[in-house]
């Protein structure tokens, strides 16, 4: 009986479950708060959800064409949606926007179904939420992110401001004569102006990152110029701290890249700061290797390992969070904001890579991550001279010191020059290295020690120069300290740390190349004195600047590099001295009492006639990408960004305007006018082997030809200087260039091409400067050229550089 009843009931679920999912999916279609419809061409159900979205009630909109609630400009959209419908495919939350019975448009999410019969749409059921309050909180938050934005752009330029008189003050003191206690504050004054600038620069970064509002650049760059300044970025501190510095850069990465080098700069920077900022002995290398190359692209590697004070597991899970440092303490002590990880983990991101890490407590960590960078021009080799390769056939090197890490560094650098060494810790073993090395007849031509505490790596030199069977190994010291006066007897070639490849390769070029043409001075850039640079004497800046701090700091900056300068502090007094007198570089502040600077430059580029084009940079506390966009849309050539420090405003000037156009600049020598005239000797050489050939005297002929036209070109020349057609300037320059370079005139037709170059561009002032400078050598250059055509017909090469070496 159970049994019965329980098939009778079951059978009677079956009946009532179909009824009641079919009441259900109504109750559900009925009460959505989405809008539901569906229709086949016209529309054939509403639900009242649609009603209250659309103001339609459902006896008015049923038998209504599908269009009913499309705007006119969305009927092409429409098409298309019906297009993809009709091939049975569905659509997901697509964004539009719909036609209100009112006439205002709603934005709204559709997913679209189609109902197919046979094969072909039979119905279409439409699902319709209304985003009008997503809309609303989308554009709140992006209000709130805007004004976040600005609020913090503000307050960059406030506090970038004062910045800049702190660090750029503390930076003069310390290039002058000073007691040593003094240049201690100085630095501190330095350092920790330059601490609170990172802290700034990394809570606009960590914005812009949130806000998505960061793009990477793609430019060509050098890898060994950036490494290199890096390193030299983190010397002083390596060398208060005493630490060794290690660092590998693949010799496969001479070619150009192209990527974002600013913000590859930024994430090693902020991964070497925080190895040595953790590190309190022992060693931080940096490691920069190609791991992967195809024709067109390079995958490359960069490593940063330190032995300080490692992270447990649970602070590595969390440790590229914002904010983030191991805990209050290591905060305490080691200070920071706890942004710099979060940033670079991003902008590693942003680089489709990841920032791996392996750390244990009290071993150190190491922070690597890969990048695959476009390979773009070809870099100046690191071993070759004047670009031709240098080989070190036979020379064999011995690195020495405590540091293995250092050593292995040290030694792979020699191999990438072709030079076989060995590397030994101690003095002991390395001293019995060299005499069993000089008893087999296999000698050590170079040793290379790292100087290490209380000069022990000076000791061991003078050791080795005492040997009477070493005292011809050239020794090479590598040392945190500067030389001292009593070490020339023996030592070579002291090298401050950290030594980069270059300057490595040119003091072992130095000591033994067979390339070499008399001495070859290596400067050190850590310990050479700055010295004002008076080639840039000639060019006048005008600076308008209305803060006296600033005003009277970039004066002493660009007096210090060697320029002339003027300084006013509002637009119209800007405005009133360039009518009246000449200058080849404005630096422009913009925000400025009455004009702004952006009006400013505006009105100047109204008022250049004739080709002439002043060169003006932006010279504000504003960082952010959009003002720099606001400063080259007004005409601006350029963009100095607060706090300006010496090096980075001398290399920002001369890219624009470069140190070799300079007036007064002689452009294949450094030297300061004159000697235009002289000829080049291999082309000399060419014309008289052209010569013997055919038995006439090619370089006279040409010559006559040259001097007969040489007063006609002038004249053509003068009268554009005259007139200031700085078109006419340039044809004639391009035509006098060719013809001077075809008898062997190199230097003059190089100052040729810069005239031609400066009049295309409208640097009238500087065109004309060397255009008279110039003339003044077209004189000269007749009587050397006919000088010199008597040699050309029957001397020898050598013949004609005497001569040329006797006439000057």
């Amino acid at each position: 009986m159970k049994q019965n009843a329980g098939s009778v009931v079951a059978k009677s679920t079956v009946t009532l479950s179909h009824a009641v999912r079919e009441e259900v999916l109504l109750s559900l279609v009925r009460n959505s708060m989405d809008a539901i419809e569906s229709a086949d061409g016209v529309i054939d159900y509403w639900n009242p959800a649609a009603e209250k979205l659309y103001g339609y009630t459902a006896a008015e909109a049923i038998g209504q064409p599908s269009t009913l609630l499309v705007p006119p400009t969305k009927l092409d959209e429409f098409e298309k949606m019906r297009e993809k419908l009709a091939r049975g495919e569905r659509i997901e939350q697509f964004a539009t926007q719909r036609l209100r019975k009112d006439g205002t448009l709603v934005d709204v999410d559709i997913t679209a179904f189609p109902v197919m019969e046979a094969g072909k749409l039979a119905a279409t059921s439409i699902i319709t939420h209304d985003m009008t309050e997503r809309r609303k909180l989308e554009q709140a938050l992006e209000e709130s992110t805007r004004l976040k934005a600005d609020f913090l752009a503000r307050m960059s330029h406030e506090i970038r401001t004062p910045l800049n008189a702190i660090i750029g003050t503390a930076e003069l003191q310390l290039l002058s004569e000073m007691v040593p206690a003094k240049r201690r504050h100085s630095r501190v004054i330095r350092s920790s102006g330059e601490l609170l600038l990172r802290i700034v620069d990394d809570i606009l970064d960590f914005s812009k990152l949130s806000a998505g509002k960061l793009k990477l650049e793609k430019v060509d760059f050098d890898m060994v110029d950036l490494v290199r300044s890096l390193v030299d970025a983190f010397s002083e501190t390596f060398r208060v701290k005493k630490l060794e510095l290690a660092f590998y850069l693949d010799p496969g990465l001479t070619i150009g890249l192209r990527g974002d080098p600013t913000r590859l700069r930024q994430i090693l920077n902020n991964l070497v700061g925080n190895a040595v900022k953790f590190t309190a002995k022992g060693t931080v290398s940096l490691r920069v290797t190609d791991i992967e190359e195809t024709a067109n692209e390079m995958l490359v590697e960069f490593s940063v390992k330190d032995t300080g004070i490692g992270m447990s597991p649970d602070v590595q899970s969390r440790l590229f969070q914002p904010f983030v440092q191991g805990d209050l303490s290591t905060s305490r002590k080691f200070g920071g904001s706890g942004l710099g990880l979060a940033i670079s983990a991003q902008l590693v991101q942003q680089m489709d890579s990841v920032i791996e890490l392996d750390s244990e407590p009290g071993k150190g960590s190491t922070f690597r991550f890969a990048v695959r960078f476009e390979k773009s021009k070809q870099i100046a080799d690191a071993s070759a001279i004047n670009g031709c390769p240098v080989t070190f056939a036979g020379i064999r090197a011995l690195v020495v010191g405590d540091g293995a890490i250092g050593r292995e560094v040290i030694s792979k650098l020699l191999t990438s020059y072709g030079i076989a060494s060995r590397s030994i810790a101690r003095e002991e073993s390395a001293m019995r290295e060299l005499r069993s090395g000089t008893e087999q007849h296999a000698n050590y031509a170079v040793v290379l020690l790292d100087d290490g505490p209380d000069s022990k790596g000076l000791i061991f030199a003078r050791t080795i120069k005492r040997d009477s069977l070493l005292n011809k190994t050239k020794v090479i010291i590598m040392s945190w300290e500067e030389s001292s006066n009593n070490c020339a007897d023996v030592v070579d070639s002291w090298l401050t740390n950290p030594v980069s490849s270059q300057v490595l390769f040119n003091s072992i070029y130095t000591l033994f190349s067979q390339y070499a043409r008399g001495n070859v001075e290596i400067v050190d850039p850590l310990t050479a004195p700055a010295q004002p640079q008076p080639e840039r004497k000639g060019v006048r800046v005008l600076v308008v600047e209305d803060n006296p701090t600033n005003q009277d700091l970039i004066a002493e900056q660009l007096g210090f590099l060697g320029y002339t300068v003027q300084v006013v502090d509002d637009a119209a007094a800007a405005l009133m001295i360039l009518a009246e007198g000449q200058f080849e570089i404005v630096l422009m502040d913009c925000e400025l009492p009455g004009m702004n600077g952006y009006d400013a430059t505006a009105e100047i580029r109204r008022r250049e006639v004739n080709g002439r084009h002043l060169t003006i940079m932006a010279f504000t506390a504003h960082v952010a990408e959009d003002q720099k966009q606001r400063c080259l849309d007004a005409g601006m050539d350029g963009y100095l960004a607060k706090p300006l420090k010496l090096k980075a405003l001398a290399d920002s000037l001369d890219a624009h305007f470069p140190i070799e156009l300079m007036p007064g600049r002689n452009l294949q020598n450094g030297q300061s006018g004159g000697n235009h005239e002289r000829l080049d000797p291999a082309t000399i050489a060419e014309l008289a082997q052209l010569s013997k050939a055919t038995g006439h005297n090619v370089f006279r002929r040409l010559t006559d030809q040259f001097v007969s036209d040489l007063s006609r070109q002038v004249d053509l020349v003068m009268a554009a200087i005259e007139s200031t057609e700085m078109p006419q300037l340039a044809l004639a320059m391009h035509s006098l260039k060719s013809s001077s370079a075809i008898v062997g005139a190199t230097d003059f037709s190089a100052v040729c091409a810069q005239v031609e170059q400066c009049a295309r561009e409208g640097k009238v002032d500087l065109a004309t400067s060397l255009a008279k400078e110039l003339l003044e050598a077209a004189k000269m250059l007749p009587g050397a050229l006919l000088g010199a055509s008597s040699y050309a017909g029957v001397g020898n090469v050598g013949q004609t550089l005497t001569f040329f070496r006797s006439s000057q």
